[in-house]
């Protein structure tokens, strides 16, 4: 388990989309690591973005999936891979 995660994915339900954009978020903010937190909207193909730029600042950005080719899942793991080799 991940105790200060710097990137938090949500996939987005009808029974809590409210939750996860309301209080949770709220809530998220409090983690001091926590840079980035994305809503997947699996039905909509859309994905928002909330990256903090500065403290209690975040930049939103919003995305529809759509409009995007999409790599399969195991090329999406060995990017992340590659990346945290990096730093």
């Amino acid at each position: 388990m991940v105790m200060a995660p710097m990137l938090i994915a949500e996939v987005l339900s009808k029974s809590t989309q409210s939750y996860d954009q309301g209080d949770k978020f709220m809530y998220y903010r409090s983690i001091p690591d926590m840079r980035e937190y994305l809503l997947v909207d699996q039905k909509q193909h859309h994905v928002i973005s909330l990256a903090q730029e500065k403290i209690d600042i975040f930049q939103v950005d919003s995305t529809l999936l759509r409009e995007h080719r999409l790599s399969p899942l195991e090329t999406l793991r060995e990017r992340l891979c590659a990346a945290s080799d990096h730093r």
